[in-house]
């Protein structure tokens, strides 16, 4: 009787174990389902760069020598003249970009958005990003202009991030980009950028495809290689992006519009007006 009971004992304090380690392992998965479902896709981009002030900095502070060498990079596409009135924001010349941080053609450009506006002033609060999981050319590794801000004494930029990368609703275009877009976006292309009401960039510069498989900080090491095709495309965009905006600027400053390669763009930019 006495080995029943403890026999009996033994099989309840087994079965106290082994439920105890069950609502331990359901708590667990429990924990890792709420943590996934309430982190957006893009926030991994986010996490992933440790210092992000100090990338974009990197970014923006290619050499004139690279500069002067990557050209136009290859970039055949030159901005497209419009027939309209001047956009000015704080009165100066105003870059407006309309895109989504799901897009991965939004992606390629806003690296040479970003190093060109640099040339001209300072960013704050950019962070990082990538496009889609599930889009062509997937997680392209890049920036977001949501939540950032932008100052210059010559030019100004509003960036419009319409969707965020699960595609939900983000920025809200003004009436007045609203306007402009639907007057001269007439494809609904993404990215679309307006440069002061002169010029118009629809689509990406460039193929995503070169910055496939990298991380944001490997792209940004990767621009001080001029013979790269990252660097040929961030780069060579973002020359044909300083030599639009320099055209706005009456090329001010003298340390983003002076040198040859810029003025050889200029020259290529105004001759199709």
């Amino acid at each position: 009787m006495a080995a029943s009971r403890r026999q009996a004992t033994s099989n309840r304090t087994s079965w106290i174990i082994v439920g105890v380690v069950l609502v331990l392992g359901l708590a667990a998965i429990v924990a890792i389902v709420a943590t996934r479902g309430g982190t957006k896709t893009n926030d991994a981009g986010s996490a992933a760069v440790t210092d992000p002030a100090s990338l974009v900095t990197t970014i923006g502070s290619v050499s004139g020598d690279t500069i002067t060498s990557v050209g136009n990079g290859g970039v055949k596409a030159l901005p497209t003249p419009i027939d309209a009135q001047a956009l000015t924001a704080d009165g100066k010349p105003l870059v407006l970009y309309v895109g989504a941080e799901y897009c991965p053609y939004c992606a390629a450009e806003r690296w040479a958005m970003v190093q060109a506006l640099s040339r001209f002033g300072t960013f704050s609060n950019l962070t990082f990003t990538h496009s889609s999981p599930t889009d062509v050319f997937p997680n392209t590794p890049t920036l977001t202009f949501h939540g950032s801000s932008y100052q210059s004494s010559v030019v100004s930029f509003q960036g419009v991030e319409t969707q965020d990368v699960d595609k939900q609703t983000l920025d809200t275009l003004s009436e007045t980009q609203q306007s402009l877009e639907t007057a001269y976006n007439t494809k609904g292309s993404i990215p679309w950028i307006n440069f002061g009401g002169k010029y118009v960039i629809s689509g990406a510069s460039y193929s995503p495809g070169v910055l496939a498989g990298k991380s944001a900080e490997e792209v940004a090491a990767i621009l001080s290689n001029p013979g790269s095709a990252i660097t040929k495309g961030i780069v060579g965009t973002a020359n044909i992006m300083t030599a639009t905006i320099c055209i706005l600027t009456g090329d001010q400053p003298a340390s983003a519009c002076s040198s040859q390669a810029i003025q050889d763009l200029e020259a290529q930019i105004k001759a199709q007006s």
